[in-house]
């Protein structure tokens, strides 16, 4: 009998070939008398290779790789991806079993598979011991498809409901072309369409491409107009790191006419440049409903606009969040705590306020769930700030903090624990200022404390494949003039 062949999915199927194999002696008798102690019998062989394999190293040498059924998919993306080099210099069946499941997830994230499966078969026969690395891949049927989705853009503090209609692999490489449309509360219709490239041999990183129009009319919280049409270029793309580039046309303007003078000069047209660099790391457990582990995330961004230095500016990010497991009712305990800073550089720093349109504002996105953006329940998105004028305008601070406490716990109904339900109760506190001119010199942190915002609550998070809906009663601790807060019932979207 032969010995059995591999695949990365973990099922090891008999394989009947006529030599020896992995360096796992078998023999096949066809008198059907007993197999030798030497090797494993049909209902032995895979019990008995898991042995092996646990007990120590099996030698093994891989002749070569076979990919079937790529008709669409350019040969050398798939080879790319496989890292070839990797399988052909495995050593032993442990090492190349590792690799190949790496590559089988690797090829799976491209998108444009319906199935991918990779299994160790026998060489040929001129090359005894020697193994084959085959490679099945399934291609999607049509290279069109669409999809529904709820997400929360924490640049724009509000969540967005949309869909978008992808064409997958029209080159051959993976490559993704999209076109979606979103739509947010209080908000215009916002469209985008989308090009990506996955890491093939000659490119360090993904290709990612963007060109959006974001038309933004907050007359709830704001007397302007924000309008900006944005191209985005991905120029590092990995695990942890992402940089990119973004230029885009901004306008703003004051249809209502009530804006200070301070504020005027900065409602125009202009080109911005930006270069953004964000470090991520989550090793919670889920981000659905984290029970345990740390997430951290920095952002930092740079704009400039050639023609004029007084757009100039820097904001930094962060956000940290840890989570820790309690024994009742599979409840844990979620902290958080988010800040932000911008300031322009350039002649006379401390005299000029940066850009607004990129100033902080508080949302109402869940923080448990999501890294970015500045959340706290109980408020109007954009609706706190500390105002320079007399009037409802919300213009947004300079520096920014936010810290929440969020207790998780399952509900005693078998039915809702069933569907993901869970229970919470919070409580988060938050403020926002501006560093007008000068009066970053009399910022004291007895002040920033004593002018915190603040809210506590309870509810529901009901998860599903298209979102996570949260239904919160939030009651307002602490809130000044115009700040948009309220107490009672508020629903919160965001991403699954």
């Amino acid at each position: 009998m032969s010995p059995p062949s591999h695949s990365t999915s973990s099922s090891l199927q008999p394989h009947h070939d006529s030599h020896e194999n992995q360096g796992i002696e078998a023999e096949e008798d066809d008198d059907d008398e007993e197999v030798d102690d030497g090797g494993p019998t049909d209902s032995e062989s895979i019990p008995s290779l898991l042995r092996r394999l646990a007990a120590s190293p099996v030698p093994i040498k891989v002749h070569s790789v076979q990919i079937n059924n790529s008709s669409r998919t350019k040969r050398e993306l798939i080879e790319s991806v496989l890292d070839q080099n990797s399988i052909l210099k495995s050593t032993t069946l442990q090492e190349l079993v590792y690799v190949a499941g790496l590559a089988n997830a690797r090829l799976k994230r491209l998108g444009v598979f319906r199935s991918v499966r990779i299994t160790i078969d026998a060489g040929p026969d001129e090359v005894p011991g020697s193994s084959v690395v085959v490679v099945d891949v399934a291609e999607a049927v049509h290279p069109f498809a669409g999809d529904f989705f709820v997400d929360c853009n924490t640049e724009e503090y509000a969540w967005l409901l949309g869909s978008s209609i992808k064409l997958k692999n029209l080159l051959g490489y993976a490559d993704i072309w999209d076109i979606s449309t979103s739509y947010g509360w209080d908000q215009v219709p916002e469209l985008s369409v989308g090009f990506t490239l996955p890491l093939i041999k000659y490119i360090p990183s993904p290709l990612v491409a963007r060109i959006s129009l974001f038309p933004q009319e907050w007359f709830n919280v704001h007397s302007y107009k924000d309008r900006l049409v944005g191209l985005s270029f991905g120029l590092i793309s990995t695990l942890n790191h992402n940089l990119s580039y973004d230029l885009s046309w901004r306008a703003l303007s004051d249809p209502t006419r009530i804006q200070p003078h301070s504020i005027k000069e900065w409602l125009s047209n202009g080109m911005l440049n930006s270069m953004k660099y964000t470090y991520n790391v989550d090793m919670r457990d889920s981000v659905v409903r984290p029970t345990c582990g740390y997430a951290f995330l920095s952002s930092s961004q740079i704009g400039f606009a050639p023609t004029n230095w007084r757009s100039w500016f820097f904001r930094q990010e962060f956000d940290l969040r840890a989570a820790f497991p309690l024994n009742y009712l599979k409840s844990s305990l979620n902290l958080g705590v988010s800040a932000g800073l911008i300031t322009p550089f350039g002649k006379e720093i401390t005299d000029l306020p940066p850009n607004m349109a990129y100033k902080f504002h508080f949302s109402t996105t869940s923080p448990t769930s999501r890294l970015g953006g500045l959340s706290l329940f109980g408020f109007k998105p954009k609706g706190s700030t500390l105002l320079e004028t007399s009037s409802s305008d919300a213009n947004g601070g300079d520096i920014a903090v936010t810290a929440f406490a969020d207790l998780s716990f399952d509900l005693p109904i078998n039915f809702l624990r069933e569907k993901g339900v869970y229970g919470h109760a919070f409580v988060n506190a938050g403020n926002v200022v501006r560093l007008k001119e000068n009066d970053w010199k009399k910022l004291s942190f007895a002040e920033f404390l004593d002018t915190c915002r603040s809210s506590a609550g309870f509810g529901f998070v009901l998860p599903t494949k298209i979102f996570r809906l949260e239904i919160n009663y939030c009651y307002i601790l602490k809130q000044f003039q115009n700040d948009g807060g309220k107490t009672g019932i508020q629903l919160n979207f965001s991403s699954p």
